[in-house]
């Protein structure tokens, strides 16, 4: 069942790749010569070097496409989704008789979902650029931590309310599949470099 998912992910990633390379060149093609010299010029003017592979590495790119994009978009959507909740967090203290330890609780517990949802982010995206097995693996440490406290906010709240369960459940099925994607992307990773 895992391993036809993970061909489904690769299939994917390497449509997505097609059609972003097939845009590329496109564009590239349309240049003129002296453009092409004047983009080489700059090059070795500043001296940028090119992804060389050395050794132990693999001509092929092996990061994900999707999963890049996924983290963009779940970064996106918490945005989002710290606003909402603290916003309905504030509308419920007003509204309702909220305890102060419960209310400095949940500000507490998601001022620290936002900054684990930054750690997630972070890694995800270094570990899938730089092929890093150690920032893949702390992406799916935060990827459990961060749904912990999704569920916590969906279900452990002090007062829980029908939008706090569409968010929190949607947030909950996004990192889902940027966990699967994660495990999927961490195990080409450890099968090509081992």
């Amino acid at each position: 069942m895992i391993t036809r998912l993970v061909y489904i992910i690769d299939f994917v990633n390497a449509w997505l790749f097609y059609f972003i390379w097939r845009k590329c060149l496109h564009a590239v093609v349309r240049l003129p010569a002296s453009r092409w010299r004047r983009i080489c010029f700059e090059c070795s003017r500043r001296k940028i070097k090119m992804a060389i592979p050395g050794p132990g590495m693999s001509a092929g790119s092996l990061s994900s496409v999707t999963l890049q994009l996924l983290l963009n978009l779940t970064s996106i959507y918490f945005v989002f989704y710290f606003l909402f909740t603290l916003s309905l967090i504030i509308k419920k203290s007003l509204e309702l008789p909220y305890p102060s330890d419960a209310l400095t609780n949940d500000v507490g517990l998601l001022l620290l979902f936002a900054a684990l949802e930054f750690l997630h982010f972070y890694w995800g995206a270094r570990g899938n650029l730089t092929e890093s097995d150690s920032y893949m693996f702390g992406n799916l440490i935060m990827t459990v931590a961060t749904i912990l406290l999704a569920v916590y906010f969906l279900v452990w709240q002090t007062y829980v309310m029908r939008a706090d369960v569409i968010i929190s459940s949607v947030l909950i099925t996004v990192y889902g599949a940027d966990g699967v994607l994660a495990l999927s992307t961490l195990a080409k990773f450890r099968r090509e470099y081992l």
